[in-house]
């Protein structure tokens, strides 16, 4: 009797596990769909690196123009011909001792000379799928009066630079969808 009473409390259990195991599956399942889900009306670049969505009325350009990866383009608001934008620059880390604490710092050193009226307005470390650093800041090029939200990324040997730009006067409209576009932004 004894014998018997345990083949079902083993029985039992086995079938229990299984269900918590099927459970399992089907959460994980679940959470893979979700996360990777594209929000309603975006595009998906899916690159073998890294992946970034966007809003399906901006235009992508991978031309590689002066150095850049891609830069994905808002349409034209008809107050300029400006684009509002946001680009990634990759850079290779090979035989440098940069981590992102030192590319942080260099970023910050190098605005003010390369950056006509520099104003840093923010600069802060963040943690989603990995660490990564936030700046904003504002500046001129030419006559357009711009403000600029980057995030600086590293892995492994690369540096991974996503950069939303767009006119002072223009950010408001444009900040929650760039802002959505740079934290899609995935590094493989």
């Amino acid at each position: 009797m004894t014998m018997c009473r345990v083949c079902f409390i083993t029985s039992r259990n086995i079938m229990r596990l299984k269900l918590q195991f099927s459970f399992l599956l089907i959460s994980a399942f679940t959470f893979t769909v979700c996360a990777q889900k594209t929000q309603s009306g975006w595009k998906v670049l899916n690159e073998s690196a890294y992946s970034i969505q966007y809003p399906s009325n901006w235009t992508l350009d991978q031309t590689g123009a002066q150095g850049v990866t891609f830069v994905i383009n808002s349409e034209p608001t008809g107050f300029s011909d400006f684009k509002e934008s946001v680009n990634l620059i990759i850079h290779d880390l090979r035989g440098t001792t940069i981590n992102l604490d030192k590319l942080v710092k260099q970023s910050e050193s190098t605005f003010p000379a390369t950056v006509v009226n520099f104003k840093l307005i923010e600069s802060t470390r963040l943690k989603d799928s990995g660490e990564y650093h936030k700046i904003v800041f504002t500046g001129d090029k030419g006559k357009l009066k711009l403000k600029f939200v980057q995030y600086l990324r590293v892995k492994g040997i690369k540096a991974y630079v996503t950069t939303f730009t767009a006119e002072q006067s223009q950010f408001d409209s444009y900040k929650e969808t760039g802002e959505k576009i740079l934290s899609s932004f995935k590094v493989k």
